[in-house]
């Protein structure tokens, strides 16, 4: 047929469409069965999941079974900071298993992954007590975070925490009693009865009477699950030195922030402040479980009294050691300076969105690529939230939900992400609010 594409006949252009329908029939029909079988045999605590069916990642893009591509702008919730599928970790992983995948951890097998590693990662600490800070690999953030505090209360012998509200530090038992958002907390009588939690910029108490029983401070520097909000490094530094004029312990979690996500490889480094116990997890493992802890081997000693008062079985296992040692040899100043660069662009882009569509979003906020996306809660209830979300995926762009606030977007891409990827994401966002503000109208 002349004119007709590439030269095909129209009975066998219709032929090429009744076979993509059918290969489309089939995988609707595998989805199916796929969705069904996740919610039957694998436990969920959410009601709403929203069942994406991913079938490859490659850089800042993932695949669903039928083929799409999406701007993935999570990482992972943080996680593939340099990027879904790294060439350089996929290969690290290969040549670990091509040895072993595990024996046995701390003091029994010397395993040069884990040294290497922790070895790596005491370079970015200032060493204390004349010896270098000490690394205790565990398996998450949470695990982080549990380990932090019973080494807190073991060092300070108070049973007291002050934290912060609006403050993320996970959903173990541990954590829950440092994580802020009561709605979590109902039902598993969390002992939290120790915590104080400080308006983060409101005023610091200096008074004995409210340190007395105070042997810890814990804080994000940028709260992640309140949406990206920067805590005031002035405010910052005074709570830090007011607690250590009280010989109070400070842990950072550094879970979302570290390894580069906010443009410097810790978010301490912005800020101009150093923690007694730091909290490591997420983008450490390069996609696979990670957690670690970080502290002076003073402290570290002292989980010897009694002997093995802290264990685990999988921390710092030897495939997830080469996969973290790639992450951290390949995060360097240029890719900092990248994240710095691509941060201060996703800000301009996003607010030339915001004077464009202000019934429909604010702006933004965060450092480097650890932002939120703020939507007008003036003009529309928590539920537009997820409108806007499913818009933005069906348009071919991944974002996510922050845990404290209903209003916010995650946008945390991975830290190689382009400025044409950037504007690719700011130019699905213009398409939605043009969507959104007619179907209002």
């Amino acid at each position: 047929m002349i004119g007709s594409k590439k030269g095909l006949s129209e009975e066998e252009q219709k032929r090429i469409e009744r076979i993509k329908e059918r290969n489309r029939q089939i995988i609707d029909q595998h989805v199916q069965m796929q969705t069904e079988e996740f919610q039957s045999y694998v436990a969920q605590t959410s009601d709403h999941s929203l069942n994406f069916p991913v079938s490859k990642s490659d850089s800042v893009y993932l695949w669903d079974a039928y083929g799409n591509s999406f701007l993935d702008f999570t990482a992972g919730i943080g996680v593939n900071n340099i990027g879904n599928r790294n060439f350089v970790i996929m290969s690290k992983i290969k040549e670990q298993l091509d040895h072993y995948t595990h024996t046995m951890v701390y003091g029994e097998h010397l395993q040069l992954n884990q040294i290497e590693y922790a070895k790596a990662i005491s370079g970015y600490f200032p060493s204390r007590d004349d010896f270098p800070q000490q690394v205790f690999f565990v398996n998450s953030g949470n695990e982080a975070i549990d380990l932090a505090l019973k080494m807190s209360r073991k060092v300070s012998g108070k049973k007291g925490i002050v934290s912060m509200e609006r403050g993320f530090h996970g959903r173990g038992y541990g954590a829950m009693q440092v994580t802020w958002n009561d709605n979590y907390k109902k039902g598993f009588f969390v002992d939290d009865e120790a915590t104080v939690f400080l308006k983060p910029g409101g005023p610091i108490p200096d008074q004995y009477e409210f340190w007395g029983d105070i042997g810890t401070v814990i804080l994000e520097l940028v709260q992640g699950e309140a949406g990206c909000i920067p805590l005031s490094k002035i405010w910052v530094q005074k709570l830090l030195k007011i607690a250590k004029a009280h010989s109070v312990l400070v842990i950072i979690d550094e879970i979302q922030t570290g390894y580069g996500r906010t443009g410097t490889f810790l978010a301490q480094e912005q800020y101009e402040v150093e923690a007694d116990i730091t909290c490591l997890g997420k983008a450490g493992g390069g996609g696979l479980p990670f957690g670690a802890v970080v502290s002076s081997r003073t402290n570290f000693e002292l989980l010897q009294t009694p002997n093995l008062s802290h264990l685990t079985t999988f921390g710092g296992n030897p495939v997830v050691m080469a996969a973290g040692l790639a992450v951290i040899e390949y995060i360097q100043e240029e890719l900092l300076s990248h994240v710095q660069e691509m941060g201060k662009y996703l800000t301009e882009q996003v607010t030339e969105v915001a004077k464009s569509y202000p019934k429909i979003i604010k702006g933004s906020q965060g450092i480097g690529l650890m932002q939120g996306l703020i939507l007008n809660d003036d003009e529309h209830g928590p539920e537009f939230t997820e409108r806007f979300y499913k818009e933005c995926l069906m348009r071919g762009l991944l974002l996510h939900f922050k845990l404290n606030n209903p209003y916010v977007l995650r946008m945390t891409p991975p830290l190689i992400i382009s400025d044409r990827s950037i504007k690719e994401a700011c130019d699905i966002f213009v398409d939605v609010c043009m969507e959104l503000e007619s179907s209002d109208n």
